[in-house]
């Protein structure tokens, strides 16, 4: 687990700060559609799409890490009289960790977003 997290390079700390602002709307979200009942329809809604929004834009990101490590691999071979395989694995590495680490966020906000999103309407139907 630590290579994972170290083998994403600087992507690293943006995709764990996405990451962490999801959790908390997450949190926050379930704690209003599912344990207060003082709030009207807007309050309710308010921040329900974020969780789905921040989840893209984490796999943007992921994206991003993965042509950053595909140019630094690259790099090293361009620049390189002899190609070392350790060198092109370490941003090949880059490159593969922060696309699959967004895409899982991006998973996991997407269930966690459809599940609130089917409370929320569940609740202005009149169900519980």
């Amino acid at each position: 687990m630590k290579y994972f997290i170290t083998s994403m390079g600087t992507w690293a700390l943006p995709l764990f700060i996405i990451t962490a602002a999801i959790l908390v709307l997450s949190v926050k979200k379930v704690i209003d559609l599912y344990f207060r009942k003082d709030l009207t329809a807007g309050e309710m809604a308010r921040g329900l799409h974020a969780i789905l929004f921040w989840g893209s834009i984490t796999a943007v990101v992921g994206l991003l890490g993965q042509l950053s490590g595909m140019y630094k691999s690259m790099q090293v071979i361009s620049r390189a009289a002899a190609i070392s395989p350790a060198l092109i694995a370490a941003g090949f590495g880059e490159s593969l960790t922060t696309t699959i680490f967004g895409l899982q966020v991006l998973i996991g906000a997407g269930i966690i977003w459809f599940i609130l999103l089917n409370r929320y309407n569940r609740l202005q139907q009149g169900l519980k």
